[in-house]
């Protein structure tokens, strides 16, 4: 049967499935807006950081702070998706403002020699940039969790650049006099002046992952990386890849003279639970060892599996990472000797696997 035996043109077919895949969308839109609200209260929000680590050696230097919800009714929803929600409907505000305090609070805690060195990168919104309390916000959190200023950045995208240019410069000079950094993402990918390297205080430059992509296939793309990198080198300004999925990449990178990586290749996006053991273990440690890599990296048996021991309401971990050799793989069991942080618990459920292919960087914080 052919759409003709219904008498429809393909032109009214077409059209008609176009406003049929509307509505569905804009039921979605719905639902995830109706069940977005309330999610933070109902602990249905937790975050997972993603490393950035040296080209030169793997060491890990920093770590991304990437926003998640688990909704009971609608499952895992990509970030591209309810976060344009939480902007819409103002609820950014109070969200970002707890992504803030709980990330601070997260990587403060890590105490360990490995660690008191770590950056942490934030993603904030226009909304939460330009709201009256931002500043005072920043300071409660550094305050509160003790982290301190110059561990913190603040990454901005050039659309936020772009239109709000007077008022965002004010507020960004004043998160430096604290000494916060700021990070400027995709700059140079749409339609922003590179003017703005200058009339802004940055103090790193995120090369955005197209260019990663299509560096290389295509020349000229690898001449406008070089470019960002030598104006960057100029400037005094830390450079970060983003994107970096594949070892050819990496390598590409490194060998351009990117300092610093972030991706999928070098780490995909984890709670703050994991990171601790990948750091602190030299088994499991994010230092460019091939076999840590692909642990952190491979497929379905490479998956870290959490459960609660009821008795002691302590988590435990099950892991499985490749060894030395290229076939064999070696089991590693160890328990984790302290409670997870708030929120990492309940993302995660009492007894589930926590599988790094399952997340998505793209969208949001």
């Amino acid at each position: 049967m052919t759409v003709d035996d219904f008498g429809m043109s393909y032109s009214t077919f077409n059209y008609l499935k176009r406003r049929s895949n509307d509505v569905l969308n804009m039921r979605k839109d719905l639902q995830i807006e109706s069940a977005l609200h309330g999610a933070l209260e109902r602990d249905e929000l937790h975050l997972t950081f993603q490393p950035i680590v040296r080209s030169a050696d793997g060491m890990l230097v920093g770590l991304e702070t990437l926003l998640r919800w688990e909704s009971p009714e609608l499952g895992s929803i990509s970030p591209s998706l309810f976060i344009p929600q939480l902007e819409r409907n103002g609820l950014i505000i109070p969200v970002g403002s707890w992504v803030l305090n709980t990330a601070c609070r997260d990587v403060a805690n890590l105490r360990s020699k490995e660690m008191s060195s770590l950056r942490l990168t934030v993603n904030v919104s226009a909304q939460q940039l330009l709201h009256s309390n931002f500043v005072a916000d920043v300071i409660f959190a550094l305050e509160k969790s003790g982290l301190e200023p110059e561990r913190l950045e603040l990454e901005v995208t050039e659309s936020l650049l772009v239109e709000n240019a007077a008022a965002v410069g004010d507020v960004l000079r004043n998160l430096c006099l604290l000494g916060v950094r700021i990070a400027a993402e995709k700059l140079g990918t749409r339609y922003s002046s590179l003017s703005y390297l200058w009339k802004f205080p940055f103090s790193t430059l995120k090369i955005d992952r197209s260019f990663v992509a299509e560096m290389a296939e295509d020349p000229q793309v690898e001449v406008i990386v070089c470019s960002i990198l030598n104006l960057a080198r100029g400037l005094g300004l830390k450079v970060v890849a983003e994107g970096v999925e594949t070892e050819a990449q990496f390598e590409m990178m490194k060998t351009l003279g990117c300092p610093l990586i972030q991706g999928y290749w070098t780490g995909r996006p984890l709670p703050i639970a994991v990171i601790k053991v990948l750091v602190t273990k030299p088994a499991a440690g994010i230092s460019g060892n091939p076999a840590a890599r692909r642990w952190l990296n491979g497929p379905e048996e490479h998956r870290i599996r959490f459960r609660r021991n009821d008795a002691t309401d302590q988590w435990g971990s099950s892991r499985v990472i490749a060894s030395s050799g290229e076939s064999d793989l070696a089991r590693e069991r160890e328990v984790l000797a302290e409670r997870t942080p708030d929120g990492f618990a309940d993302g995660l459920g009492a007894d589930r696997y926590y599988s790094p292919e399952s997340t998505d960087s793209a969208g949001g914080f």
